[in-house]
């Protein structure tokens, strides 16, 4: 970045992306969002629910990306394509 008059760097703007989401991310933007809905279901049922930490989280989404469908990674793919 460039610097400014006053020695420091220029503010650009922080919640600008800098490439277009992949399939991955879009994955993984509608399991977190499955995962946290079960879990919110789950300890309103009165049972355990399951951790619901980023990392946790992460680590199931991983899982379940390994195991994808390739009908379901097709879709994931045509919406990373057209975004």
């Amino acid at each position: 970045m460039a610097k400014t008059k006053t020695g420091g760097k220029k503010k650009g703007v922080l919640a600008k992306p800098k490439r277009p989401m992949s399939a991955y991310n879009f994955f993984f933007r509608e399991e977190r969002a499955n995962i946290l809905s079960e879990s919110t279901k789950k300890t309103e049922e009165g049972e355990a629910a399951e951790p619901t930490s980023f990392e946790d989280i992460g680590r199931i989404i991983g899982q379940r990306w390994r195991a994808i469908d390739p009908d379901e990674l097709a879709k994931y793919k045509e919406m990373a394509r057209w975004r």
